[in-house]
């Protein structure tokens, strides 16, 4: 196996997301993919970017889905040039066109963390796939209490951080606001040594 599967948790509504082996039901599920310059190191986007397709292919037509990468800015998915941001159905069409979409997404720039996650929550997903290599700036311990307290009041979305890292994942906990993140909104975490996927078993 590639090591990086985590458990299930329940998120809320019909129908179930698979992201690396994990399969919360949800109805509305947002991916959010950091495309900050950080994320080339070993590829670390084109990891992600192949899990986000494999997810997005294995969604039924009754969930609806977006995809939210961001720099110091969030940019949103938006088929067919739609202007308002919204959830798309996940027929075969718009998954055809989310992955050519995806396809796209290279890494540049700088990292803001809280305007993509805080848009992606306004959409009130049932679960959130959050993908960062965790590098700096770190979100500040009022960041998550703002996360947690205000723009997921009442823990509606279930929050699963994946955090991609270089060798064994050795930051103390209370360091690890990803973990932090997960924990306090009903997720998992799961940590990814870019060094081993390379390596990894298909």
């Amino acid at each position: 196996g590639s090591g990086i599967r985590a458990p299930q948790s329940q998120g809320q509504g019909g129908g179930n997301v698979s992201f690396m082996g994990r399969s919360p039901p949800a109805q509305r599920v947002v991916y959010v993919i950091d495309s900050s310059s950080s994320m080339e190191g070993n590829d670390a986007i084109g990891f992600a970017r192949a899990e986000l397709m494999e997810s997005i292919n294995g969604l039924s037509k009754e969930q609806m889905f977006q995809v939210i990468n961001y720099t110091l800015m969030p940019h949103v998915m938006k088929l067919r040039g739609d202007t308002k941001i919204q959830l798309y159905r996940a027929d075969d069409f718009n998954r055809t066109l989310a992955r050519r979409h995806v396809n796209t997404i290279v890494a540049d720039s700088g990292t803001k963390h809280v305007p993509a996650l805080s848009l992606a929550l306004g959409l009130s997903p049932d679960v959130l796939f959050f993908l960062t290599d965790a590098d700096n700036p770190r979100l500040t311990p009022s960041e998550l209490y703002e996360i947690k307290h205000k723009l997921n009041k009442g823990g509606r979305t279930h929050i699963h951080t994946i955090k991609f890292g270089v060798g064994p994942d050795l930051l103390p906990v209370p360091d690890n606001f990803m973990r932090t993140l997960a924990s306090e909104n009903k997720g998992t975490y799961t940590y990814i040594d870019v060094e081993q996927l390379g390596t990894r078993s298909p």
